[in-house]
């Protein structure tokens, strides 16, 4: 299993090179989901992969609009 921050890593890798994102600032910026017992989960979830690229997507949308303003 990979951890998050190589997998979020990857993902920065393949598809947002030139664009200045790092693991600790998308990690900061991704929606938290706790369960009861406190423990944030979703990382191990097989979609995992995804939900961060479109997370990742939305955050370079949301730079694009505002460097516009």
């Amino acid at each position: 299993m990979e951890t998050k921050e190589s997998m979020i890593q990857s993902i920065l890798d393949n598809n947002f090179n030139n664009d200045g994102f790092t693991v600790e600032g998308i990690i900061r910026v991704l929606p938290r989901r706790y369960d009861r017992y406190g423990r944030m989960y979703g990382w191990d979830d097989e979609n995992f992969y995804i939900r961060a690229f479109i997370y990742i997507r939305h955050i370079k949308g949301f730079k694009e609009y505002l460097k516009d303003k």
